[in-house]
């Protein structure tokens, strides 16, 4: 019961929920890339309130807005600051941060509908948080960090255009659902990585390791960011 109640606990934290959303109650930090803020919403969880950070900005004449996580603030100043106009690969947590608080792109930026059982809420809004992404992208990514071959990464990323990959100490949190994703539940035991999963792609770079094809740009300890070469 504890590890089930360990995994909610951790999809929560790591996708966030998505039940119904007031209007945004604050404005805090300053106006960042185009047409950014970091604002506070309030939602509701399984009948309780509780007070989240979103990122609401616009781009391609569109208006997004998805969970802003302030662990990550100093990999994306960086990233705003020495990177403009490229393409990162990572899960799509991560994907409104990037292109909202940095104006770079992004392969992924919300879940495909196939994936919604990886959600704490099971739903998407599409209207605020953008179009589903779809499958294959999703699979591109998924297999582009559950690899052990460096090539193979270097192929997907070419195909979308991208130059940096995105990854954190999330994503070790959060790693069964890629492999899941991947069909390599052999990769986890009880929700979390074992041996076989050290091999990866994922976790050759949380562990800040060699990866042939790549260098390490930026490391703070929370966020690994490396660079095709």
């Amino acid at each position: 019961m504890k590890k089930i109640i360990l995994f909610l606990f951790l999809v929560i934290f790591i996708i966030g929920c998505d039940e119904e959303q007031t209007e945004p109650e604050d404005i805090i930090g300053e106006q960042i890339g185009n047409n950014p803020n970091i604002i506070i919403t309030k939602e509701t969880y399984q009948g309780k309130d509780f007070e989240k950070l979103d990122i609401k900005y616009e781009k391609d004449n569109q208006e997004f807005q998805n969970y802003f996580d302030p662990a990550f603030r100093n990999a994306l100043d960086w990233i705003k600051e020495d990177i403009e106009d490229f393409v990162f690969l990572g899960w799509w947590d991560y994907g409104h941060m990037i292109r909202g608080y940095t104006n770079n792109d992004v392969i992924i930026y919300s879940p495909s509908e196939d994936i919604l059982w990886s959600l704490a809420s099971g739903k998407w809004d599409e209207e605020d948080s953008g179009k589903f992404s779809t499958k294959e992208q999703i699979e591109d990514v998924v297999l582009a960090l559950t690899t052990t071959d460096s090539v193979k990464t270097e192929e997907i990323m070419e195909k979308y255009n991208a130059e940096y990959v995105f990854v954190t100490k999330r994503d070790a949190a959060s790693s069964f659902i890629f492999f899941k994703i991947a069909g390599l539940e052999d990769y986890t035991e009880n929700y979390q990585p074992n041996e076989k999963a050290q091999e990866t792609i994922l976790f050759r770079m949380l562990n800040k390791e060699e990866v042939e094809g790549f260098s390490l740009a930026y490391n703070d300890g929370m966020v690994r960011i490396y660079k095709l070469i």
